[in-house]
Formats: structure tokens, C-alpha cells, sequence
């Protein structure tokens, strides 16, 4: 493990984010039994869980937990740890748009359309975002130059995506084998689409929402491959083979 520091600071206390994780994951049941009586910590969690603005480190706990990560609160130094010891990044994207809730979505849809005349984009790419990777901004060695970090230890990569407060996919790869990252991670203000991974060889399916595979919440190319690597699940189901995650 190369963090230069992995803490062991909870950002809630464990029983509640196992309802934050409950509540994002959509299992209801488990929610309703874990918030039993509680109105006041049932509006707290949905509240913040609602929040377009849902701070990084609670997102980051959520994402690490959906795969089955530790998490590093730490700004200094990977996301997560998996269970192998070895070094995860994590990166969410949520449904665009100011004002864009998934109560609002038509809504806001036509209001767009009437106002500038054109189709809004809003659907969940694949991205990820990233501050400079080249730069200097650390007094940490271990975070200076940060892309050349990455490629010399090629973590494994997560990117989570949510509609509103809830999960709808993730994926893994490993870093050096998303092609387009070498060139865009250069970049000012690096972003990264679908494109960019989708051809990973180690790409996996960690999980799924149904309810949010439609083209109405993903653009045509994450839509497309999440559906080609449930594909690729079920024949691996078939043919009795395991994934390494």
C-alpha cells in the first residue's frame, strides 16, 4: 500500500452510515428497519443524501463501500484501500444541470428547450474529473506530480455514478489501461468520458442500478457499455467463470 497516509477517522458513526448506505442503494426494508421511529434522523440522511452538493468525503464512503473498499479520508493519497492491500482511486458524477432534481427532470427538460432552443446535456458519461495532475501542489513527495504517480502505480480505478441521492453504476479498471488519461490528466482542468475506459481489458460490472439504465439518465455510450458488461457477466455466470475484483 503506497498512501502516504490512511487514516482510521469515521466520517459518521458506523451505524449511520450503514443507513446512508441503505438509504442510497434503494433497500428500503433495511432503511425503514435501521430508521425505525426516527423522523428527525430519516429527514437528516435523505436530506443530505438529496443534497446536489453532497460533500466528496460522504460520496467517497458510499463508493468505496459499494465496492467493497476501505476508505482513506485523508486528502493526501488514494481514495480506498481494497481488500488485496492494493491502492483504489474513486471518481462520481452525478446527473448535471442547476436545478435538475430527478422529481424535476421533464420539467426542467422543456424548460431548457424553451429557452435556448436546444437539448440539454445532463446524463451521466462515464467521467471523471480531476484537479491538475502535473503541477506541484503538495508538500507531500508522494502527491507532487501526481499523473506520473498514477502511472508508475496504477491503482485501481472506480467511478461511481448516482442520479439524485441514489447509486446507479459502477465500474473498475485499472488505471494505465484507461487509454485517453495519459493525454487528458495534462490537461488544465482534466476530464474523462466513457470513451476513455470502456476498453479497459480489467473493466468489470461492480454494480447496477436498473431503474437508472435508460437513456434518459445515461448518454448513448455509458448506456451501451453498462449493457455490454451485464452481457459479459451473464456469460461468464453460464460458464462458471469468477472475476478477480
Amino acid at each position: 500500500m503506497k498512501n502516504p497516509k490512511l487514516t482510521n477517522r469515521e466520517l459518521y458513526p458506523p451505524k449511520h452510515m450503514d443507513m446512508m448506505y441503505a438509504y442510497v442503494m434503494g433497500e428500503t426494508e433495511l432503511y425503514d428497519k435501521l430508521t425505525k421511529n426516527n423522523t428527525d434522523l430519516r429527514i437528516m440522511i435523505e436530506h443530505t443524501c438529496n443534497l446536489k452538493t453532497i460533500g466528496a468525503d460522504v460520496r467517497e464512503a458510499l463508493s468505496a463501500r459499494i465496492l467493497g473498499w476501505k476508505h482513506n479520508p485523508s486528502i493526501n493519497g488514494y481514495d480506498a484501500v481494497r481488500p488485496d492491500g492494493r491502492d483504489g482511486e474513486l471518481k462520481n458524477e452525478s446527473l448535471r444541470g442547476d436545478g435538475l432534481y430527478l422529481d424535476n427532470i421533464d420539467e426542467w427538460i422543456a424548460e431548457r428547450k424553451k429557452s435556448t432552443g436546444k437539448n440539454p446535456t445532463y446524463k451521466l458519461n462515464g467521467r471523471t474529473r480531476w484537479s491538475n495532475c502535473t503541477d506541484s501542489k503538495s508538500s507531500i513527495p508522494g502527491y507532487k506530480h501526481k499523473l506520473e504517480r498514477l502511472q508508475a502505480e496504477n491503482p485501481r480505478m472506480g467511478i461511481v455514478g448516482w442520479a439524485g441521492p441514489f447509486a446507479a453504476y459502477a465500474v473498475t479498471f485499472d488505471f494505465n489501461e484507461g487509454k485517453g488519461f495519459a493525454k487528458k490528466l495534462k490537461k488544465k482542468s482534466p476530464t474523462t468520458s466513457t470513451d476513455d475506459w470502456v476498453d479497459a481489458p480489467s473493466l468489470q460490472l461492480r454494480y447496477i442500478n436498473p431503474d437508472y439504465l435508460h437513456k434518459k439518465y445515461m448518454e448513448t455510450g455509458l448506456y451501451n457499455a453498462l449493457k455490454n458488461l451485464i452481457q459479459k457477466n451473464i456469460n461468464r455466470s453460464r460458464n462458471g467463470k469468477k472475476e478477480n475484483k
